[in-house]
């Protein structure tokens, strides 16, 4: 099988019909299956039973890693597309995005998020993080805006999870989503240790999707938690304790001025 559609819903099915019906129409010419892993406490009663279409549920919000793992360990797809269900395919056919990896130095593929159908999704992708990279953003000067912008043919450090591809292989190899993150930061994780193979990030504008965003948590309270929990996690885990306090320094200074 050539491609696993992997979509993880929380409390977003009433995208989900949109989505898998945009998907069908860009996978001429693919082996494919796709699978919806739902992290809500109710069945999914919108979606009709189908060939192509695998559900698992799993009656609790088990957080993007550790159920896309779930899914990626039944997956039968040579490559593996991350995809949120808040999403449409608006142009090209995901033959690309498996093609793309016949350069041996791809690591991940994804195609180009759009918010509308004119206008590239900030943070789509970007530099490294560290904490001189967050110190400039915080000052207005964000370096990885060049990617919001179509043209770039700069390699970004990382891509976002709600539209990704990764073969099985490399996934297996180095072991999947990090379980730890619970919401944010585990696609920037993937692809750090992605990178580490000596492997790049492509973004292939061939292929557009549109991302409406924002649909799994309920609050902006609740998304900023969440956030800077993984952000916590994510240096702790690459930069040390150190870091991770100056850090914690910074944001509260930003907090506070």
């Amino acid at each position: 099988m050539d491609i696993s559609i992997i979509i993880l819903n929380y409390k977003s099915e009433h995208y989900l019909v949109r989505c898998l019906d945009s998907l069908r129409k860009h996978l001429t010419g693919l082996a494919y299956e796709i699978i919806v892993i739902n992290n809500d406490e109710s069945d999914l009663l919108s979606l009709c039973p189908a060939n192509d279409l695998h559900i698992i549920h799993n009656q609790q919000n088990e957080g993007f890693a550790k159920a896309c793992n779930k899914a990626a360990n039944l997956a039968k797809g040579e490559i593996l597309f991350f995809l949120n269900p808040d999403t449409e395919i608006l142009l090209g056919n995901l033959v690309d995005l498996k093609n793309a990896f016949n350069d041996s130095s791809v690591g991940i593929v994804a195609p180009q998020l759009l918010i509308s159908p004119t206008k590239i999704q900030p943070w789509n992708a970007g530099f490294k993080i560290s904490l001189w990279e967050i110190l400039a953003n915080n000052l207005g000067y964000i370096h990885s805006k060049i990617f919001w912008s179509k043209g770039s043919d700069l390699t970004p450090d990382w891509v976002s999870g709600a539209a990704l591809t990764i073969k099985k292989s490399l996934f297996e190899n180095i072991q999947g989503f990090d379980e730890n993150f619970f919401m944010y930061f585990e696609d920037v994780d993937l692809c750090k240790r992605v990178k580490e193979k000596s492997l790049t990030m492509v973004i292939l504008p061939t292929v557009q999707v549109l991302h409406i965003g924002g649909q799994s948590a309920s609050t902006t309270a609740e998304q900023k938690k969440q956030y800077y929990a993984s952000q916590d996690y994510y240096f702790k885990k690459h930069f040390g304790q150190f870091q991770l306090f100056c850090l914690k320094l910074l944001r509260s200074l930003s907090m506070i001025f």
